[in-house]
């Protein structure tokens, strides 16, 4: 029953989604040749040739690339109104009755809507990167690392050749742990917008978005808090003169290792606390909600 709730979750988002992802990699395309249009000009004119149709042109190529930035960042939005709002609709207004009364438990559809908004999630982020990638092809094709000229992606290669030099295999298990870090930040950030709508829910009356959206803020601002905090710990214990120390009169491969499970350590517990707001939603959509 999840997959067939999660195909039906996605293809409702897909439809809308898919028409805006075209939309942003054809601005994408457009932005990469007003780059490359503004580079050009720039390049072929002087201080005594400004003449109001090059500057008409070089206006232009940059208020449009502005656009295209904007249209790449607002199809965030577009994404999170179209998981987020649907999370929403299906379970705290009058849709909700009709969910409500499938033949599936409440867990199933909550496991649902957040592989589901994970899954979007993941895909605007893939999007947002092949956009940036068509964007900086608009550059200059060359730069200039202090002794050679290397093409973008070239240079890209010789700065994770470089790394791999310098760490050797260790880039691996910071490259895993990096992808499960990411996938863990995903969870948390669809499992902290599915507990603020559904705390909104449960307390609010009226303007339930709105309270939402009050709640998901001071959310933000406790994990701020929360985080500077231990940005703070960790500095006063890593900057003690002994540890440091310890670390730099170490072997590489325990350097590597304490930073390694240090990455672990914060993905654990930013872990628990996942679990911890996802499974706080399911008990107020389990026991405390009321849709009346």
């Amino acid at each position: 029953m999840l997959k067939k709730m999660l195909k039906y979750d996605m293809r409702s988002v897909g439809r809308v989604w898919w028409i805006m992802a075209i939309s942003v990699l054809g601005l994408s395309l457009l932005g990469m040749l007003a780059l490359k249009l503004l580079f050009e000009v720039s390049a072929t004119i002087t201080s005594t040739d400004l003449e109001v149709f090059y500057v008409l042109i070089i206006i232009f190529c940059v208020l449009f690339f502005v656009m295209c930035i904007v249209g790449i960042v607002g199809s965030s939005i577009v994404t999170a109104i179209l998981v987020y709002l649907r999370f929403y609709k299906h379970f705290f207004t009058d849709e909700g009755y009709l969910t409500f009364t499938l033949p599936v438990s409440r867990k199933t559809l909550l496991l649902s809507k957040s592989i589901n908004a994970m899954i979007w999630t993941s895909a605007h982020l893939l999007l947002i990167g092949i956009a940036v990638c068509i964007l900086s092809m608009g550059f200059p094709s060359e730069y200039y690392d202090g002794s050679n000229y290397y093409g973008l992606f070239a240079l890209i290669g010789k700065l994770i050749r470089s790394a791999w030099s310098e760490i050797g295999a260790w880039m691996l298990v910071y490259l895993l742990e990096g992808v499960v870090a990411i996938g863990v930040l995903l969870a948390f950030s669809v499992a902290l917008v599915h507990f603020c709508i559904t705390v909104a829910s449960v307390i609010a009356k009226r303007a339930k978005l709105l309270v939402a959206i009050g709640i998901y803020y001071g959310a933000n601002t406790v994990v701020s808090l929360a985080t500077q905090m231990l940005t703070t710990v960790l500095s006063m214990i890593f900057g003690t003169g002994a540890l440091m120390d310890l670390l730099e009169n170490s072997s590489p491969t325990v350097t590597h290792i304490a930073v390694a499970l240090l990455i672990l350590l914060v993905t654990l517990i930013v872990s628990a606390v996942t679990a911890v707001l996802y499974f706080n939603t399911l008990d107020c959509i389990e026991r405390k909600l009321n849709l009346a």
